[in-house]
């Protein structure tokens, strides 16, 4: 969630300034058959079912938080060890309750190789479009690590100021497919070491969804229930906002220009097959704060949707965005 919020406050900091004073690659996804659409709910893995999970009663508040914190600790290392799996995302950035930044990602591990593309949209409209092209906020981004790194390796290619470049997409709701448009050989491309993410078994550590602490000490309340038809668990929870990491709270304020800023609500939604892995995490992060230099109060609401994935097709990243294929592999090379 900290690398999240650089990018996405960057655009909410440009509207609140302002207040106060060529060549596309045709990229697509293409489903092989119904149910590989990119961002939809995919089949659940193999893996006989967690024995022992009693669904406590929905006025058992410790029973659910406690449920909630071991099915997201059981999801986590499950992922962790799983020989391949994916995720995809996205996300929604609201600003004032009306300016929506719009985020695809997508993420496979295969065995220790780990690839991953983002695209970072920002509409045309005249105003926005403007205005954000000050901050790095249109970009694609490509990464890559495995075993033999301790580092992730990254490139990146910005619009800034060119709204003309900037990445973009269409959907074909016939079709269920995503044609994206990142611009690779027209805009500046970038290469930067980043943190390595925990993805894998060979590393030490624990792999976490999100940057926050989901714990039974920094949930504050919780509902589960079992989806018997399809074997899933779902969990409704909110965290603490008093116990925010210290490192994602610092993140968070640093990149806001606002000192003061915290977060005001946690809301989560998970979704756990029944044997204990991932299959979807929404999050709702608000916050708020003022500017150190304009005074104005700042908020936004961060959502994020990711779904996860562990069929053999995603297994395969020739079967993603010819982006995805050709830049993680440019960054492996």
């Amino acid at each position: 969630m900290a690398r999240r919020i650089y990018k996405l406050v960057a655009v909410l900091l440009a509207v609140a300034t302002c207040v106060v004073m060529g060549v596309s690659l045709g990229a697509t996804f293409t489903p092989k058959e119904v149910n590989m659409v990119p961002f939809e709910p995919d089949r659940r893995p193999e893996g006989d079912a967690l024995t022992g999970i009693v669904i406590p009663a929905e006025d058992d508040v410790q029973g659910n938080i406690e449920l909630t914190a071991e099915l997201y600790r059981i999801a986590c290392e499950n992922y962790k060890n799983s020989e391949n799996a994916a995720f995809m995302v996205k996300s929604n950035t609201l600003m004032f309750d009306s300016i929506n930044v719009e985020g695809h990602r997508y993420c496979l591990k295969n065995g220790d190789k780990r690839y991953y593309l983002e695209y970072s949209f920002v509409g045309d409209s005249g105003f926005m479009g403007v205005i954000v092209g000050i901050f790095d906020t249109k970009y694609v981004k490509a990464a890559y690590t495995d075993s033999t790194m301790d580092y992730n390796l990254v490139k990146m290619a910005s619009a800034k100021s060119s709204q003309k470049n900037a990445p973009t997409y269409t959907f074909d709701e016939e079709n269920g497919t995503y044609s994206y448009d990142g611009n690779w050989d027209v805009l500046p491309v970038s290469y930067s070491h980043e943190e390595k993410p925990v993805y894998a078994a060979y590393q030490d550590g624990n792999f976490k969804h999100t940057d926050h602490e989901v714990t039974a000490d920094t949930i504050t309340s919780a509902k589960v229930t079992y989806n018997a038809e399809e074997g899933y668990y779902t969990c409704e929870f909110t965290l603490d906002v008093n116990k925010v990491p210290e490192n994602l709270l610092d993140s968070l304020r640093t990149s806001a220009g606002a000192s003061d800023a915290v977060y005001t609500e946690l809301k989560q939604y998970m979704e756990i097959w029944d044997n204990g892995y991932f299959r979807y995490y929404r999050a709702l992060d608000s916050w708020s704060g003022h500017h150190n230099s304009l005074g104005m109060e700042l908020t936004s609401v961060l959502d994020f949707a990711t779904t996860y994935y562990y069929d053999d097709y995603w297994f395969d990243i020739n079967n993603y965005t010819p982006e995805m294929a050709a830049n993680c592999n440019a960054v492996e090379d």
